[in-house]
């Protein structure tokens, strides 16, 4: 289950004119500007795990593909994690590869 850490940064959910979200996580101090795609994920990652997340993008980006969604879910979670703002990204199991099992 991700969760978002509190007081961890200031001004996210103020949009620019571009769009795009203004935010300084506390961790660097530093502004951060994030994309709509990567704001999406921050909302719905509260109280979520990574599969929930994926399944919500699905319904609201149907044209996409499930590999592509998964790539970039867990992609942007890791980044806000790494800012400091989410609890650590739940893994998704990925299915192995037959050929690369040992016989």
């Amino acid at each position: 289950m991700i969760k978002h850490i509190k007081d961890s940064y200031i001004g996210l959910k103020r949009e620019e004119k571009d769009g795009s979200y203004f935010c300084i996580p506390e961790v660097t101090q530093f502004p951060i500007f994030i994309n709509s795609t990567a704001y999406q994920i921050f909302m719905l990652s509260d109280n979520n795990t990574t599969e929930g997340i994926i399944e919500e993008m699905q319904k609201r980006y149907p044209k996409i593909s499930r590999k592509r969604l998964e790539k970039d879910v867990t992609d942007i979670l890791w980044y806000l994690y790494n800012i400091g703002i989410v609890t650590k990204p739940d893994v998704i199991k990925e299915k192995k590869l037959d050929k690369l099992q040992p016989k």
